[in-house]
């Protein structure tokens, strides 16, 4: 799975493939603060193994869940905020929003380190709650205004969810902290379907259908393409999924784009696309 077309010179970390990505930078980049050498050891290997999860798509049993509980709790003797952090990795393994989002808020909270944000969004992308996780990279970004890789992140990410007006936002911005960063294509992508005339709130309003749609029915957008027609634009959102529920999942979002008020895309199309039929 790959975030879309193009190809970017970006750190390595933003080459790993999507959803793990950030499970993926944490592990190799986190850091623990210092406290006695047992716990520091046990912090580590636990997010590690969580993260292992994530990454893998595989399920813990609920003699995992429940040795993975108990470790966290006995964790937060010393570290309150990774111990809510290792709880919404949990939750999140567990497939419950609610917990996940109520435990890494905390840790955010109490703990105020980068590596907490980076793991939220990471349990949010699990998750397949994309509009969510972008939420997450803003608030992160308030904390860490300069930080590439996680502008690079939020720029990929919104340009994925079609937030064309951030992604351009987010790609000058970028520009402006790392010029080694290419970004052109993003920029050039974004604009072209600014141009089209399309209101913003038609733009946000279009990205969190695609994002209920794609959690309705489970499925990752595993690729997406802008494509430049005689009449406008369209955007494919390639899945993995068979071809009936890609079918099931556009019947939805074209009900969900009829029946919305103050809606109007315009000469913009926007259609799932299952990677089956090739």
């Amino acid at each position: 799975m790959v975030f879309f077309a193009y190809k970017y010179k970006l750190s390595a970390e933003l080459k790993t493939l999507f959803p793990a990505i950030l499970l993926d930078f944490f592990c190799k980049n986190h850091t623990i603060r210092k406290m006695t050498a047992q716990p520091q050891t046990t912090a580590k290997e636990l997010v590690d193994r969580l993260a292992g999860f994530a990454r893998s798509e595989k399920t813990p049993s609920e003699f995992e869940i429940a040795a993975f509980k108990r470790e966290s709790k006995k964790l937060a003797k010393v570290d309150q905020a990774r111990s809510d952090m290792c709880l919404g990795m949990i939750a999140c393994l567990e497939g419950n929003i609610e917990v996940c989002k109520k435990k890494h808020e905390l840790s955010i909270r109490n703990g105020q380190e980068f590596e907490f944000h980076i793991n939220y969004y990471a349990s949010l992308i699990h998750l397949k709650r994309l509009y969510d996780a972008n939420l997450c990279l803003e608030n992160a970004l308030l904390l860490y205004p300069n930080n590439p890789e996680l502008i690079s992140e939020i720029m990929i990410n919104s340009y994925f969810l079609g937030l064309y007006d951030k992604s351009l936002q987010y790609a000058d911005r970028l520009a402006k902290v790392d010029s080694g960063i290419l970004i052109t294509d993003i920029s050039s992508e974004s604009k072209l379907v600014l141009d089209l005339g399309i209101s913003i709130d038609s733009l946000y309003q279009a990205a969190k259908f695609i994002d209920e749609v794609c959690r309705n029915y489970s499925v990752k957008m595993d690729h997406v393409r802008l494509i430049q027609v005689e009449d406008g634009v369209l955007k494919w959102i390639e899945t993995s999924t068979d071809v009936a529920t890609t079918v099931a999942m556009n019947c939805d979002l074209f009900e969900k784009f009829a029946k919305a008020d103050d809606f109007d895309l315009g000469d913009f199309s926007v259609s799932f696309r299952s990677r089956a039929i090739g």
